[in-house]
C-alpha cells in the first residue's frame, strides 16, 4: 500500500510503499484491549506492603493480667485484632503482578492500532528533519504539522537528536520508533513518524503476515 509523506511545512512531498501487513491490519479490540492490559500490569511495581504483628513499633507491655478480670487472654496491643496492631495475611512487596502475551499477539495489537492511525488520517510520515537547535523551533513545526493535541513523535536513528529537544515538552511523547510501546500509541491522537521511522517499525513487525 501506499502512503503519503509531508515536509515540514506539512504540505505533501511525495508517496512511499509501505507493508500492508503493518498498516492495513483490521481492527481487533479485544486483542488491543489485552495488550493494553499486559502492558499496564507489567508497569506495577508491587509497592504495596504492610506491618505484621513483630514489625510494628512499641511497648510490648501485656495488656491486663491473664486470669481474673472476664476478659479474653491477650498479650500486647499489637495483635492483629486490635486497630493500630499488626496486619494478618496482609500485602507483601514479593508479589509479582506481571503478566505476558504472545510476540505474535504483541504485534499484532500494535499493527491493529497503527492501522487504525492511517485509517482515521492521524500517522503522518514525515521527511528527512533540518537540524533544529532549539525545542521551541522544534515544538512549532510539530504542531504545525500535526492534525490533533496529543502528539507522539517516533525518530530512526539517524533523527535520534530530536527526541533530546522534544523531551521536555509534556505535550508531546517522543521515542525511537524501534522502541515504541502500546499505552503509548493508546493515549496520543496523532503519530508523526519519519520515513525511515517507517522502516524501524516494520522490520519490527516483521512477523506479522500480509500483503505489502
Amino acid at each position: 500500500m501506499k502512503m503519503d509523506i509531508v515536509d515540514m511545512n506539512g504540505k505533501k512531498s511525495g508517496v512511499m510503499e509501505v507493508a500492508g501487513g503493518v498498516f492495513a491490519v483490521p481492527m481487533n479490540p479485544t486483542l488491543v484491549a489485552q495488550a493494553v492490559y499486559v502492558a499496564n500490569a507489567n508497569l506495577r511495581q508491587g509497592a504495596a506492603t504492610a506491618l505484621t504483628r513483630g514489625e510494628t513499633y512499641g511497648s510490648r507491655r501485656k495488656l491486663y493480667r491473664q486470669k481474673g478480670t472476664g476478659n479474653a487472654r491477650h498479650g500486647d496491643k499489637f495483635a492483629p485484632q486490635f486497630v493500630g496492631g499488626g496486619i494478618s495475611h496482609g500485602p507483601l512487596t514479593e508479589k509479582n503482578y506481571r503478566k505476558s502475551i504472545t510476540l505474535k499477539m504483541k504485534r499484532k495489537a500494535f499493527c491493529c492500532v497503527l492501522s487504525q492511525k492511517v485509517r482515521t488520517n492521524n500517522l503522518i510520515v514525515i521527511e528527512d528533519l533540518d537540524k533544529k537547535k532549539k525545542t521551541k523551533e522544534m515544538a512549532k513545526m510539530m504542531i504545525k504539522i500535526s492534525t490533533g493535541s496529543k502528539l507522539l513523535f517516533l525518530a530512526d536513528e539517524k533523527h535520534a537528536w530530536a527526541l533530546r529537544l522534544l523531551k521536555n515538552l509534556p505535550e508531546i511523547i517522543s521515542g525511537r520508533a524501534m522502541n515504541m510501546d502500546i499505552l503509548s500509541l493508546m493515549k496520543t491522537n496523532t503519530v508523526i513518524v519519519t520515513r525511515d521511522g517507517v522502516t524501524e517499525l516494520e522490520l519490527r513487525l516483521k512477523g506479522v503476515k500480509g500483503n505489502k
